[in-house]
């Protein structure tokens, strides 16, 4: 029975999400979220029948929920990582430019 609860709630609404955010966004995005299956069923299995996780499966439900949210938000990571590179590049740039005059002199 819990096979039954876990398989069809836990698909059902994985999969449910899955197309309706890949009719309003980016697929490849989007594609993540069929890892979302495995933590619906454990999820359903938890309230609805009682199943209790042990702290291993606790720890790869936050594995793969904080991957979900780094893989969707890549781009912003991408640019925030682009502006702290650019502000520490120019200042690498004068170090090494006075240490070039320090060298030749």
């Amino acid at each position: 029975m819990a096979l039954a609860y876990s398989t069809i709630f836990g698909s059902a609404i994985a999969y449910g999400l899955f197309f309706f955010f890949a009719t309003t966004g980016n697929l490849t995005s989007f594609s993540s979220l069929t890892f979302l299956t495995p933590v619906f069923a454990l999820l359903f299995g938890n309230l609805y029948l009682g199943e209790v996780l042990n702290p291993l499966q606790w720890i790869g439900v936050s594995l793969t929920l904080i991957s979900i949210y780094l893989i969707n938000q890549r781009d912003q990571l991408l640019e925030k990582f682009r502006q702290a590179s650019s502000i520490e590049l120019p200042t690498a740039q004068v170090v090494r430019v006075e240490a070039e005059t320090e060298v030749s002199s």
